[in-house]
């Protein structure tokens, strides 16, 4: 597929920035920065959605052979070009040729599964976004107050993902994204530097992030949202990238 990670950036602020009107009329206590990060995923969801691509939540990684489905990694967000496309999962498909080797219906196993994988989206070609929240001023048992835990949980949540979607042969197009509540843009801005330079010190292969951000209500010390999304290099998109770096020298993320 192809992939505008500013695009990508913009739809799901676009779709914190609807989220947010709708607490503003109805006059909520809370803001999305109250939320579990996984309250935020469906939100995001539907931007991607109303921005054009299918949208599959905590998707199975597509390369664990080894674990049951309870015990496999799941993606936040896998999108696809075609809205009402299924996702192939190739393990559930491998699982089911080689059940059927060996037997009388092995040749019928084979081509059942291809004809059903035919109109499936191929995890190759979607793109796998993990997704991180973190504020500023959290809430702890209830009670906003400045965040601790800030600046590790920055860094820390984007290197797990980037790690994960790095590790898995099948996955060719990624990014980690970082939804950040701040005080302000300008800290916004100033701390995903900070990430995005941290996690290329620690030889994590990251691009230049793409950021988005839009106004909240400040209910906790958090008057800013942010999407900072990072692009994975070494996968499809950045092959031919890095391909060319190596050659000349040059680092497509400076």
């Amino acid at each position: 597929m192809s992939l505008d990670f500013s695009l990508l950036a913009g739809a799901m602020a676009d779709a914190l920035r609807d989220a947010e009107a709708v607490l503003r009329d109805e006059q909520a206590p809370l803001g999305l920065d109250a939320l579990d990060e996984t309250a935020l995923h469906p939100i995001l969801a539907r931007g991607l959605e109303q921005a054009g691509w299918g949208v599959h939540r905590e998707a199975l990684y597509p390369s664990d052979h080894e674990s049951a489905d309870s015990a496999r990694d799941r993606c936040d967000l896998v999108l696809t070009d075609d809205p009402d496309a299924v996702l192939l999962d190739p393990v559930h498909a491998d699982r089911r040729v080689r059940a059927g080797e060996g037997t009388l219906f092995a040749d019928l196993a084979t081509q059942m599964e291809s004809a059903a994988s035919a109109g499936a989206a191929n995890p190759a070609d979607a793109a796998w976004v993990e997704v991180k929240a973190v504020a500023q001023h959290a809430y702890r048992d209830g009670v906003p107050g400045p965040n601790r835990a800030y600046a590790t949980e920055m860094v820390n949540g984007p290197a797990a993902d980037v790690c994960k979607l790095v590790g898995d042969a099948r996955i060719e197009r990624a990014a980690a994204c970082l939804v950040l509540f701040t005080e302000d843009e300008s800290v916004a801005r100033h701390d995903i530097q900070r990430v995005a330079h941290r996690l290329l010190d620690d030889g994590l292969p990251i691009g230049i992030p793409e950021i988005a951000s839009v106004p909240i209500a400040d209910r906790a010390g958090n008057a800013r949202v942010t999407v900072a999304v990072f692009p994975i290099r070494g996968l499809g998109l950045f092959q031919e990238a890095d391909d060319a770096a190596d050659a000349t020298g040059d680092d497509p993320a400076s």
